[in-house]
């Protein structure tokens, strides 16, 4: 080191000076050191972990370096020796005015000094030093510097480190929502940070010097606290309640404490950290949870719908609720021995449910099943699921909806839509029999009335009407069965039909049929279709005597009853009024269930090819419903079966005025002139012969515009008109409106092979039917006031 003592400064080329430069005076040199002494010292200064060092002032040169300083910076001893201001020249750029200026000004003072700064090392590291300066003066001046410099690197770094710590915890302390509060043994505040001055609202300097107990008072915390001060140990306690005496608008709140004891270095407690975590949220969101959680299990338990829990893994059920249990018939106890597999009533469904468990996962997704109860009866359910959280473990919420009744509904909506859509084709199926049995019944009979005809002939003759008669009453059969109508009704006592039925069933039934009947003579009357009530009866026998094949009894009774609305038979259409009861059994097989359900579908049967239509009771069904009435049916396998028709009476005399067509002379014509309009040429050109037969002028068209020509040209000789209803181009129902409009005086009888024209407004005669029937309707509307003669 080099100092000049006029000006401090590092002037002459950069120089550190602290006296004028001059020979020093001459002094007396002590004696040379013994070797050994100098081996000693040598070894002591080499031990020391520092760099030992002399500098002339004068010169501005180090005198002595230890070889420390080669390890500690790299540097050569003989630079540290012989290069003119070696020590300024490697300070680190940032410290060196300071370094060069304390020392200058401490070495100018005479004053030994010490500090610390960074020197450059020869690989370029910054090295800390701490420089202990001892000053050599003469005369009031510096003659000698010496000293040793301490790498003070590590502990620089551990300072930095810890400044860095304590930056951080400051933040970390005044930044936290976590309360915290710095006490003495007397529990006073020593500070706190800014989370607890928010939370008390105070501000944190507020608090400084204050007793905790002063201002938050309670003996039972203070007891807690002067524990922890007396024990050494730390205390935490969880969603402790606390009121702010001073904020009762705050209500309770819930903290989470933490007591921490700081010792001093004889383990005393000489402070406290009192750490706080306001857990008021968390408390009301738990009671809130436990509050929602009482309600839902409210909600679970009497829930209207049947519930349950179910494992997601094994599908067992683990909770089910008290609907559930009463739908089922299990106990709850059962229930949870149960998995979903084993409600189910489908023998294939796999036992762990796997595929019904992962659909049920499916948001929104509904899952239909049949189940079976304990008392074995099968119900349809919609089953619905999402997966919850239950007892800390992943598990499915089902519900399950019972759709049994609407599932009995839906299926009848479809029967009915299927009767609908096959009564549609039943009709259209009658309409083209009918053109086709009407030429062939008319032309029989015809030819049956002509005389001369040889017996032979005659029984050709009566074979084809008997044919076409049963074609007919087929189609009838059919049209019955699709619309549930087919003839007028009248008050009639129905006891002639059932000894009919009974005239024909022992003389057609086989013998090993026995009968067992009861008609009383005192039935009361009902207004029906005496004809439809007959079909009604034969059907039925003849399904009892074909359900015992190896012989049997056959029950035909009739009695009247009088149903109360309290015991009313099962049936949909059961109601209570006095009904008259026919009823037809059997002892033969029975119906089974799965048969049983479908008995009242059109073209069901169970019967070999060719043995039946699966018509029958179809057709009994649309009869009785037609006659207002309803029907039951008691059946058991192996012990037979028993239908029951209700039929409501009346309070009328029965209707006596009508008799057999065949008793009445057939009505003949006086050469009046009548339009017969049909696109169907045999049935156009048989009623043109049938009324030309009887004495009628005809005049014949084939569709309604050729009609309205006709009739145009014949406007003041035409007498009545005879139409088709179902034609092209010009249809019959436009063409009676047409009709009507400019011949409004001529009367209209209109014929049709399809049901459904009742609102046409016109007669109507439904084909195919028999010459005197056409005869006598002609009769009566060209000769409204004329009674029917009798024959």
């Amino acid at each position: 080191m080099n100092a000049d003592s006029h000006n401090g400064d590092a002037a002459d080329g950069g120089k550190l000076s602290v006296m004028p430069r001059a020979t020093p005076p001459s002094v007396p040199c002590p004696p040379p050191p013994l070797p050994d002494l100098e081996r000693r010292l040598t070894g002591i200064v080499s031990s020391i972990d520092a760099i030992v060092w002399e500098f002339d002032p004068v010169s501005g040169h180090f005198t002595f370096v230890s070889e420390k300083a080669v390890e500690l910076l790299g540097y050569p001893l003989g630079a540290w020796l012989e290069e003119p201001d070696f020590w300024p020249s490697h300070l680190h750029p940032e410290d060196r005015e300071m370094a060069v200026k304390f020392c200058a000004d401490a070495t100018q003072r005479l004053e030994n000094h010490e500090f610390e700064y960074r020197m450059l090392a020869a690989d370029g590291r910054a090295v800390w030093l701490k420089d202990f300066v001892r000053v050599d003066s003469l005369n009031g001046r510096a003659v000698r510097l010496r000293g040793v410099m301490v790498d003070i690197t590590s502990r620089k770094r551990i300072e930095a480190e810890l400044r860095k710590n304590h930056a951080l915890l400051e933040r970390i302390f005044d930044s936290t929502e976590i309360c915290i509060a710095y006490l003495d043994r007397d529990f006073n505040f020593l500070r706190v940070n800014r989370a607890y001055a928010v939370t008390g609202r105070q501000t944190p300097e507020f608090f400084v010097g204050k007793n905790h107990f002063a201002l938050y008072p309670g003996d039972e915390a203070e007891a807690i606290f002067r524990e922890v001060v007396r024990t050494g140990q730390p205390y935490t306690t969880h969603a402790r309640p606390f009121v702010y005496v001073d904020q009762p608008e705050r209500g309770v709140t819930y903290w989470n404490w933490t007591i921490t004891p700081v010792k001093d270095a004889s383990g005393h407690v000489d402070s406290l950290f009192f750490v706080l975590l306001d857990v008021t949220h968390e408390v009301r969101v738990e009671e809130a949870i436990r509050a929602s959680e009482a309600r839902y299990r409210l909600l679970f338990d009497r829930n209207p719908l049947p519930l349950w829990v179910c494992d997601l893994d094994t599908c067992r059920i683990l909770a089910v609720n008290e609907t559930a249990v009463r739908h089922y018939g299990y106990s709850a106890g059962e229930f949870r021995s149960l998995t979903i597999a084993q409600l189910s009533a489908q023998p294939d469904l796999d036992p762990h449910a796997t595929a019904l468990r992962d659909s049920l996962q499916r948001p929104n997704r509904t899952v239909e099943c049949h189940h079976r109860r304990r008392d074995e009866s099968i119900i349809v359910v919609e089953l619905q699921g999402c997966p919850i959280d239950y007892d800390g473990r992943t598990a499915l919420l089902v519900i399950a909806h019972d759709v049994t009744a609407r599932k009995n509904l839906e299926e009848q909506l479809l029967r009915s839509q299927r009767l609908e859509n096959l009564g549609m084709l039943a009709a259209g199926i009658a309409h083209d029999f009918n053109n086709i049995l009407s030429p062939i019944l008319m032309a029989g009979q015809l030819l049956r009335a002509e005389p001369g005809a040889s017996s032979a002939d005659q029984r050709l003759l009566d074979t084809l009407v008997q044919s076409a008669e049963r074609g007919a009453g087929l189609v009838r059969q059919i049209l019955a069965f699709a619309h549930g109508t087919g003839g007028e009704r009248h008050a009639v006592q129905l006891k002639h039909v059932a000894r009919d039925i009974l005239s024909l069933i022992e003389e057609t039934f086989p013998p090993s049929i026995r009968l067992d009947h009861s008609i009383p003579a005192d039935l009361w009357p009902t207004k029906a279709n005496a004809t439809q009530i007959h079909q009604v009866l034969l059907n039925l026998c003849v399904n009892a005597r074909d359900a015992m094949p190896n012989g049997g009894t056959l029950r035909l009774h009739a009695r009247n009853v009088v149903l109360d609305a309290a015991a009313l038979p099962a049936a949909p259409d059961a109601r209570a009024g006095r009904f008259l009861c026919l009823e037809v059994g059997d002892t033969g097989t029975g119906i089974p269930p799965d048969v049983f359900a479908r008995i009242w579908e059109p073209f069901f049967t169970t019967k070999p090819q060719g043995k039946g239509t699966g018509l029958g009771l179809s057709t009994v069904r649309a009869i009785v419903a037609n006659h207002e009435g309803f029907a039951t049916v008691d059946t058991a396998v192996g012990q037979g079966t028993t239908f029951r028709i209700y039929l409501p009476v009346v309070e009328t005399d029965l209707d006596t005025s009508s008799a057999d067509a065949a008793t009445r002379a057939i009505p003949r014509g006086d050469g009046e002139l009548i339009l017969v309009v049909d696109d169907e040429a045999s049935v156009r050109d048989l009623l043109g012969v049938t009324l030309t037969t009887h004495g009628y002028t005809v005049a014949l068209a084939a569709h309604g515009i050729e009609a309205a020509l006709v009739a145009d040209t014949h406007r003041r000789s035409l007498r009545l008109v005879i139409t088709d209803l179902v034609m092209p181009q010009l249809g019959g129902e436009a063409f009676v409106q047409l009709l009507r409009r400019q011949h409004p005086h001529v009367p209209i009888l209109a014929v049709t092979g399809s049901p459904g024209w009742a609102k046409v407004g016109v007669p109507i005669l439904y084909k195919p039917f028999k010459p005197e029937t056409l005869l006598a309707a002609v009769h009566s509307l060209l000769h409204p006031d004329a009674k029917p003669s009798a024959g």
